[in-house]
This record gives structure tokens, sequence and C-alpha cells, in this order.
């Protein structure tokens, strides 16, 4: 195999590792809400987050116009991530008086609507 063939094989398995990762990301953002059991953080909406995470900031405005929440980073308290089993940020968390909660990747309007 030649020097252009090779390039040509490299360039197409990175298009292929590229589509499989959007592909995931899509699949992961489309989920639907998950119902789980928040004890220890109180009746509330809180949001996840990660000093790394580029998708954050937007959420956290919008989350600021309309709702009062908590903030939990990553750096600051990573047991709760891994008690909740919270996987990637941004992430929402609305928490009932019963320490139930809806647990959306990203932000939805359901949750926005609901507060």
């Amino acid at each position: 195999m030649g020097d252009v063939e090779f390039r040509l094989v490299l360039v197409g398995l990175a298009l292929v590792i590229a589509a499989a990762a959007v592909a995931i990301r899509l699949y992961v953002l489309r989920r639907p809400r998950r119902r789980m059991k928040a004890t220890g953080l109180g009746p509330g909406t809180y949001l996840f987050t990660s000093k790394s995470c580029l998708d954050c900031a937007p959420v956290r405005e919008r989350l600021a116009e309309r709702t009062d929440f908590r903030e939990i980073a990553w750096e600051d308290q990573p047991e709760v991530f891994e008690r909740l089993g919270v996987e990637m940020v941004p992430a929402t968390l609305v928490v009932e008086e019963d320490d139930s909660g809806w647990l959306w990747h990203g932000e939805s309007p359901e949750m926005i609507s609901a507060r």
C-alpha cells in the first residue's frame, strides 16, 4: 500500500470514528428523562456541570432566567455524581419533596415548564 492509499484509509477511519461519536452523542441527548431517588439533596432544581463543559454555560443562563437552581460541579462533588449515576454534563435534576426526582441530560422543556 502506498503513502496516498494509507492516508486515505486513515482519513476514512477518522470519519467513521467521528460519525460514531456524533451518533452516540445524539442518542444520549435524545434519551428521555430518568426517574430516580435523590436522597440527600432536598427539593429543588440542580444543574450538574464540569469546568471543561462547553455546553454548561448556556444551560446555566437559561435556568437562571426561569428558576432558582443549585449547581453541582464534578470537580467539587464527584461523590454526588457517582451516587446519583449522573454520567454526562450538563444534566438537570428536579427533586420533589419526597426525594423522588427526574434527571435530564442537558436541559428539558418539560423541566422548565414543571417549575
